[in-house]
């Protein structure tokens, strides 16, 4: 299976987003290739509101079955919080095997 168009499908599917980001980081720390180990998510969404970061982080790790793959970075935002942040989100931190 292939994760990047799952993460897409379930992300459409169960938070109706009102704006998602999705980027394969896997490159930066194994180089070239087809590998889908490190994903960056941004997802904007009603689903969200009224729950704290942890309960968005446990529910979108659960529904993205993220514990399929080696990491992953999460921006979580409702639709008041990404209006607040202006549509900015922090960049993934680096990898301890990053390539150099």
């Amino acid at each position: 299976m292939k994760i990047e168009p799952f993460l897409h499908s379930k992300i459409l599917e169960v938070f109706h987003p009102e704006y998602y980001f999705i980027e394969n980081q896997s490159a930066q720390h194994f180089g070239p290739g087809p590998f889908e180990t490190h994903f960056k998510i941004v997802i904007v969404s009603s689903v969200f509101d009224g729950l704290k970061s942890l309960q968005r982080h446990r529910i979108v790790q659960e529904k993205l079955e993220l514990n399929k793959i080696k990491a992953s970075s999460l921006s979580l935002f409702t639709s008041q919080e990404w209006v607040e942040a202006k549509g900015e989100f922090t960049d993934s931190p680096s990898c301890m095997h990053s390539q150099k």
